[in-house]
């Protein structure tokens, strides 16, 4: 059995929507009967790189307090070959299994926060094929990260300041579309069609957040919004994080993340629910562009 999962923590994710066009999504809802699994063992291991850290402590308080699917326990990535068992279940941070393992040419994009129950205990890494045959995946939702860095693990932290779109009010809001997408026990898969939701159309009178670390020149900030007409802002990663959990009022903002097929996600969120309204998704492209904010400007008109 044993597995090696050195670069690894947990966390978790969520589910949804977009246009009626065929496309991926950023969130999805992999298995109705791995969670029917989870819920009948009752319990999801939270794995972190360290579990007594000050960063860990304070991802730890949205777990208590938003997931409710099962109990759940914090352990340190170093000791999870301990837990691993059948139908024991993680919630994690980690490489996207389909480019292997951890590299310094995986310098951004390319990782997910993964929920998933274990089929068998045989060896996890021992081949591409069978990555995806040792364990069901349940949910998972695209983590982009800063630029490689050389001595900067990623996982650190719990992932804080090391990607684009992470952070605990994102992970309130992951927790929140995540929980909603299970009791619904409807599965969501990356290829099917999405939906386009009616909050979308509160753009009209909101305003949308704009992460100014997904902008890659801050020159370039007035043409991405040259076709957006209504209000919109531009913010630090951090400002978002806190505005969601203090939750004084509702507001829209982009989440943007990248997969390992160079495709991009670029979605808006509501920050109290934690609905994932709109999204799209946009192959070999890695940038927010002009044609983005246009596309949802587009869609809140209609």
């Amino acid at each position: 059995m044993i597995i090696r999962f050195r670069n690894s923590i947990i966390l978790l994710l969520t589910l949804f929507f977009v246009e009626t066009s065929v496309v991926q999504s950023q969130v999805c809802f992999y298995s109705s009967t791995g969670l029917a699994r989870l819920k009948k063992r009752g319990l999801t291991y939270i794995v972190m790189s360290d579990t007594a850290s000050k960063a860990a402590n304070e991802f730890k308080g949205i777990f208590r307090k938003y997931w409710t699917i099962s109990k759940i326990e914090f352990i340190d990535s170093i000791d999870i070959n301990k837990y691993v068992a059948v139908n024991n279940a993680f919630f994690m941070l980690e490489v996207n299994p389909r480019t292997g393992h951890y590299t310094e040419a995986h310098n951004e994009g390319f990782y997910i926060a993964s929920l998933f129950i274990f089929d068998d205990t045989e060896p996890l890494f021992d081949g591409a094929a069978n990555y995806e045959r040792k364990r069901t995946l349940i949910g998972y939702i695209y983590l982009s990260a800063e630029e490689y860095k050389k001595g900067v693990n990623v996982f650190d932290n719990f992932g804080e300041g090391h990607f684009l779109n992470w952070g605990t009010g994102l992970l309130k809001n992951y927790i929140q579309e995540l929980m909603t997408l299970f009791s619904d026990s409807k599965t969501q898969f990356c290829t099917e069609n999405m939906r386009l939701t009616e909050s979308i159309y509160g753009l009209k009178t909101g305003t949308l957040y704009i992460p100014d670390n997904i902008v890659n020149n801050p020159s370039e900030m007035n043409d991405l919004v040259s076709d957006y007409k209504y209000n919109y802002k531009f913010v630090p990663l951090d400002t978002i994080n806190q505005m969601i959990l203090a939750d004084k009022t509702p507001f829209f903002y982009i989440d943007f993340a990248i997969d390992n097929n160079n495709e991009k996600y670029v979605s808006v969120v509501d920050s109290h629910t934690g609905e994932f309204i709109y999204c799209t998704n946009t192959a070999y492209s890695k940038r927010l562009k002009a044609k983005d904010l246009k596309q949802i400007y587009k869609a809140a008109s209609k």
